[in-house]
């Protein structure tokens, strides 16, 4: 029943932009989905049997449970309460049932099921630029940019959704192959890198490649190395952010001009004036884009922006819906402590450790053009969820030793650590 609910799961969430693209209704979900995720969500309980075992529903890591409280607390200031409110529970529900479902079957099962999916996406995909090419690629102008031209979608309703998927799948075959042929491997992989290229998803494209580019170094990464590699990347994101004052200006002239990000530039700057005007609290979750007349977009975008339905950037849609103290628990909770987590592992799986560490890349980047950061039931978001719940459940029993005073993340393991104690056998 488990992978039942996982595979109608996969199916809402892939599913998700053929049903709903270009409703811009305020609140504009379906009846479909909302039945379809909560009959998931029953399964899901029903197979944990978690009415009688309470304790096998409280799945939701710490760090995580605190940026979702803090989301569902916006509703109380959300511009348009109703709609929030909506917002928030399919967010909540989804993230939630990832982790049940997760937490309770093997990761190899995750790992098939989710891998059947993406390539029967992948099918469809092609089937439908083959049998129907008029309402699979993009015809005429799309989103006020013309170069859509041309760009193969599939079923996915958007070349950006389609090449989001495809990038998905390149990463789940890159690694932790199992038993698969690498001949099977190779061809999805080959045929997801064709489609992605077709569909002129530049974004998805360059992410995909710069995250299985870094995470390939995490096949070799040793536990011992943990505090030279976070030493390190703090050295990096220190000069990074001294640097920023030399060549912001620089940067910012480069990408404000008309062919570059086709436009993003101008979206961003509408929703930074709504940040700089609420700088505290935002418009609340899920209360800013698409809610009707109310929308902030109306008095801080201006021409096109106007009509857009998302920011393209899931930082800056997240700080602006929810405030900096909601931004920053997301960011600990969906980033830092996963991620400090998943370095922490000692004689870790590397084959599984790479996926899991090429899937928070490809996501952390994704968003800086894309938005799916805690919205929804959205690709992005689910599939982050999906390597969170198993950042927190693939590996628990592979560290070694007992982390002590001088771990600098024994925090992070600290539970785990605690549970293999308890499930080791006594002796004499």
């Amino acid at each position: 029943m488990l992978n039942a609910a996982l595979v109608g799961l996969l199916a809402l969430v892939l599913f998700g932009p053929y049903m709903t693209y270009g409703n811009t209704v305020a609140g504009g979900g379906q009846l479909i989905r909302q039945l379809g995720y909560t009959l998931v969500a029953v399964a899901a309980i029903i197979a944990v049997r978690g009415l009688e075992v309470r304790q096998r529903l409280k799945v939701v890591p710490l760090p995580l449970l605190l940026a979702v409280g803090w989301c569902g607390l916006s509703v109380a200031w959300a511009i348009e309460p109703s709609i929030s409110v909506r917002r928030f529970v399919l967010m909540a529900m989804t993230l939630w049932t990832v982790f049940v479902i997760v937490q309770n079957m093997r990761w190899p099962a995750v790992l098939a099921t989710v891998r059947v999916a993406l390539v029967v996406m992948l099918v469809l995909n092609y089937a439908a630029v083959l049998i129907d090419p008029v309402h699979a690629i993009h015809g005429g102008v799309a989103d006020f940019d013309d170069t859509f031209v041309g760009s193969w979608y599939g079923v996915m309703g958007h070349k950006n959704q389609a090449g989001l998927v495809c990038a998905l799948t390149i990463v789940f075959f890159a690694f932790d192959r199992g038993k698969i042929p690498r001949i099977a491997q190779f061809a999805v992989i080959a045929a997801s890198c064709y489609f992605i290229w077709r569909s002129h998803s530049k974004t998805s494209l360059g992410v995909c490649a710069m995250a299985i580019a870094l995470a390939a170094f995490f096949s070799y990464y040793r536990y011992q190395y943990r505090s030279a590699l976070v030493g390190g990347l703090v050295v990096v994101a220190t000069l990074l952010f001294g640097l920023q004052n030399f060549y912001l200006p620089a940067i910012g002239h480069l990408i404000n001009t008309p062919m570059t990000f086709t436009g993003r530039t101008e979206i961003w700057s509408a929703v930074w004036r709504f940040i700089v005007a609420h700088p505290v609290l935002g418009a609340g979750y899920g209360s800013f884009w698409n809610i009707g007349p109310a929308s902030p977009i109306f008095t801080y975008g201006f021409g096109w922006v106007q009509e857009v339905s998302e920011g393209h950037n899931g930082y800056l849609d997240l700080l602006a819906a929810i405030g900096p103290i909601g931004f920053l628990l997301v960011i600990a909770g969906a980033y830092v402590v996963p991620i400090v987590r998943l370095i922490g592992w000692r004689q870790a799986q590397q084959d599984t450790g790479a996926l899991l560490m090429a899937m928070m890349i490809f996501i952390i980047g994704h968003n800086f053009t894309e938005s799916s950061l805690f919205d929804r039931d959205t690709i992005g978001q689910v599939f982050l969820m999906l390597t969170v719940a198993a950042i927190w459940s693939v590996n628990p029993r592979s560290r070694a030793a007992e982390s002590g005073g001088s771990d600098l993340f024994g925090w992070a393991n600290r539970d785990e650590t605690d549970s293999t104690a308890r499930a080791a056998p006594a002796r004499g």
